[in-house]
């Protein structure tokens, strides 16, 4: 019997890293003082070393501003100052300091930034769709749906990571967690900045320019424009460059005080990804997995325990580490008689112009492999103060984003599976709230939200291209699609009460309507509308905050989070007989699975020791129900002897425990150092895959059941440490030397746990100089050991497999994402 290796790395940081870390005693700065909602600091990167502490970071996750220390929530805050002294470029680059928090590009099993995913606390879904994640992103407290991976930090001030169900005051999507970028505001002076970057290593370079200041007496306007291009850190073997990436914007705000009591903020942001083919790469577990077919191995199945031998080569370990490549460009297909049932393609050699003259789904014009994305953010943002005590809110949204791809959806050299996406987001949101406030031992506040959304294209596929899957060569205009039309009402409320002086009770909940219509079929045909799904939810949260000392706030609270359910409509399509056939295969399958459910817990403490030292700390206990497993279903019908795929849903059950920590000390006038630290323990209690069944040969009217093993693709432990040191050089000149050592646990591929994601450190220096007058001249390296390895990954099917067909996936491997190789640069930032 072989013995599998659970066992990850101890400890938190790489020993070599931290020796580095400490000894420079160089490393991560303070996270500066987040203004008051939409105000961006004007302290420059240079400035003498913070005094602030905790107290003093104003955050607005209860839609309404509080110290870190007083709100009893588990949040992490980053002003634009922070930002840029961590050199943070997008959401991706702060996962280094946001433990309990995840995100990639590679949301599923999709390359580039296609369908990306944030992901809090563990609670990783098999499938993810904009529709359907654990996490959402807000801009000034509006949800986009989609995009995380493309919207800059150049015009944010503040951007606030809030952990755990957030549904009470941000609705939909915020299942585990929410992040908030709150927007910079025009100032009351004339004043701008311009930074530049640019690094050799591969012709990375960035640009932005803002100009911002009075129009009026009442009226002040701020004017952004940004580029920022990442360059091509692997080759394909067919030469191709991976991982180009490219994002132009252009952002307007407008912020209008006609009184001492009114604020309207109008905002509008456009911008487009251009981006070529995708650096991930599949690791098929035919040729290098180490576990052999016929390889014993003891699992869990809904009948027991069962011991059994492989039936596919899979790995069991770490996923080796191979050379990134897949096809950047089309290769041809002979094609012997017609196969494309439209008639659309009458030809022997399919090319890739052939590929992209399929019908137009209204998205992009692209002309070869990688993605091409337009997308706008619009918001606007009111606030009246009716009296001392009374005010209303008011918050409204509108997001469009339409993106086209070409994909190597095998993700490797195999000629085995190309395929055209098309993806269409939009959405629309308006809230209004009313508060109260008299300064008294009692707070309120009452609002209301409406929400739609429309989402037209494909997540999966889109026009594809298969050479061996269904036995011979498939191309098709017919792209399956994944359309949904979501409306989404909501009615808030808080009631705030301040038992003693220092103990304060908090009541918090939702009244959330859910309608759901979803839309399915092959593009080009008669598509199937579903009958409109209606899911009503109410969502609690309740907070006891004590305060037994000044700056000290002890914490515990219980919430709940909710995502909508969903119908299968292709399970419900099927006649009587394909059911029984489907079932006897798939012995879970069902047409719906109900809403699925979190039930979180957390206590938490927050010390500010003084203004040069303070301490968060959060624990957490959460049960989740319903959790959607996801199984690719393959049959032949009885009744027209026809091979069926299409994809279905399992519901699970999952416990999810952990720990999160944040700490800074000033050490000195000139030296800083921060940490942070998250563990992870999520696991399945109840999860049939029956997905999984022929890798292990489970008998029919079974499945392999995962209870006990750990979700994937989030590392049980993962952490931070960071140091800063500045100085003066003389009167005109400052510097800074700065340090960022983090670390990654393991993270599990896929539910078997047989196969993860090894563990890496990374490492980054900055070292700068600030002028009196406005100018910063910096030097950087990323990841400056040039650590090799995946930084996430997924089980996918082996799509370039050309066994005999029809083959229905059956060999399997892993789909993923590598780090960023070391990357050496200079950045100027100019202030007038």
């Amino acid at each position: 019997m072989k013995t599998i290796s659970r066992i990850d790395r101890t400890g938190l940081l790489g020993i070599s890293s931290i020796a580095v870390i400490a000894a420079l005693g160089i490393g991560a700065s303070s996270p500066a003082l987040a203004q008051t909602s939409g105000q961006q600091s004007d302290q420059t990167l240079g400035a003498t070393a913070s005094e602030q502490g905790i107290g003093t970071i104003i955050v607005t996750a209860r839609k309404r501003e509080e110290t870190l220390v007083d709100v009893p929530l588990s949040i992490q805050a980053f002003s634009a100052e922070d930002i840029e002294r961590r050199g943070l470029d997008s959401l991706q680059d702060l996962v280094i300091f946001t433990p309990g928090m995840n995100f990639q590009n590679m949301g599923n099993s999709q390359p580039g930034r296609y369908n990306t995913g944030i992901r809090f606390r563990g609670l990783e879904g098999s499938a993810s769709s904009p529709s359907n994640q654990t996490g959402a992103l807000f801009v000034d407290g509006v949800f986009i749906l989609a995009g995380a991976g493309s919207i800059p930090f150049n015009d944010v001030a503040q951007v606030e990571v809030i952990k755990g169900p957030q549904a009470a005051y941000f609705g939909r999507g915020t299942f585990g967690g929410a992040v908030n970028y709150i927007t910079a505001d025009p100032g009351d002076e004339f004043s701008g900045r311009v930074t530049a970057q640019y690094s050799p290593s591969y012709g990375s370079n960035a640009f932005s320019a803002t100009i911002d200041g009075p129009i009026s007496d009442s009226l002040s306007g701020r004017l952004t424009v940004a580029t920022n291009s990442k360059g091509s850190m692997f080759t394909s073997t067919d030469g191709g460059e991976l991982g180009a990436e490219r994002t132009d914007t252009i952002t307007g705000t407008l912020l209008f005080k006609p009184t001492s009591n009114l604020r309207i903020k109008a905002r509008a942001q456009f911008g487009e990804d251009d981006d070529g083919p995708a650096a991930t790469t599949f690791v098929p577990y035919r040729f290098f997995g180490n576990c052999l077919i016929g390889t014993p191995v003891t699992i869990n199945t809904t009948a027991g325990s069962f011991s059994t031998t492989l039936r596919q080569r899979y790995n069991c370990g770490a996923v080796p580490v191979i050379p990134v490549s897949n096809n950047t460009s089309f290769y041809s297909i002979n094609v012997p008689t017609t196969v494309d049932p439209s008639g659309v393609l009458n030809i022997r050699d399919v090319v890739l112009g052939d590929f992209l003259g399929l019908p137009d789904p209204g998205t992009p014009d692209i002309d070869g492999f990688g993605l091409r994305t337009n997308f706008q953010v619009h918001s606007l943002v009111a606030d009246w103060s009716l009296t001392d005590a009374f005010s209303l809110s008011l918050t409204g949204g509108y997001n469009r984003r339409s993106t086209s791809a070409v994909r190597d959806l095998d993700g490797y050299d195999s000629p085995g599976w190309v395929s055209r996406g098309f993806l269409t987001l939009k959405s629309h949101s308006v809230e209004m709230r009313a508060n109260y406030d008299a300064g008294g031992r009692w707070r309120a506040m009452l609002g209301g939200n409406y929400y739609k959304q429309t989402q037209e294209g494909d997540i999966d596929g889109g026009f594809g291209v298969f050479t061996n899957l269904f036995g011979g060569p498939d191309i098709g205009p017919g792209g399956s699609v994944d359309n949904n039309r979501i409306k989404t009402l909501g009615l808030f409320g808080s009631v705030e009460f301040d038992i003693l002086d220092n103990l304060t009770l908090s009541l918090e909940a939702r009244q959330q309507r859910d309608e759901l219509i979803g839309i399915s079929g092959r593009y080009g045909t008669t598509l199937t509308v579903a009958p409109k799904e209606v899911y009503e939810s109410f969502l609690p949260r309740v907070l006891l905050s004590f305060n037994p000392w000044q700056n000290t706030n002890l914490y515990v609270s219980y919430s709940e989070g909710t995502q909508p359910g969903i119908v299968v409509n292709a399970v419900a399509a099927l006649s009587p007989a394909e059911l029984a056939a489907a079932r006897a295969i798939f012995p879970n399958l069902a047409s719906s699975v109900d809403a699925e459910q979190l039930d979180a817990w957390e206590i938490g403490w927050k010390q500010e020791f003084s203004s040069r030292a303070w301490l968060s700390i959060a624990a957490y206990d959460m049960k989740w129900t319903n959790a959607k497993g996801f199984a690719q279903v393959n049959f032949r019908s009885p009744d027209t002897n026809q091979f069926k795929t299409f994809s279905a849903f399992i519901p699970g059950i999952a416990k999810v425990r952990g720990i999160e920590a944040e700490a800074h000390w000033n050490a000195t006038d000139n030296l800083e150092f921060h940490a942070t630290y998250g563990f992870i323990d999520a696991k399945y209690t109840d999860f049939p895959s029956s997905g999984l069944n022929a890798l292990f040969g489970i008998p029919t009217g079974t499945s392999f059941q995962a209870a006990g093993n750990q979700l994937p693709r989030n590392p049980k432990h993962a952490g931070s440490l960071s140091a800063t040191w500045r100085d003066d050089l003389n009167e005109e000149w400052s510097w800074y030397l700065r340090g960022d050592a983090a670390y990654f646990g393991k993270a599990f591929t896929d539910e078997t746990n047989l196969a993860w994601i090894d563990s890496y450190e990374t490492l980054n220096f900055r070292l700068g100089f600030v002028k009196e007058s406005g100018l910063t001249i910096e030097i950087f390296c990323t990841n400056c050991a040039d650590k090799k390895g995946w930084q996430t990954g997924r089980r996918l099917i082996d799509f370039g497999d050309t066994s005999p067909a029809p083959n229905f996936f059956t060999n399997q491997g892993a789909v993923v994402q590598p780090l960023d190789r070391l990357e050496i640069g200079m950045r100027a930032i100019f202030d007038f």
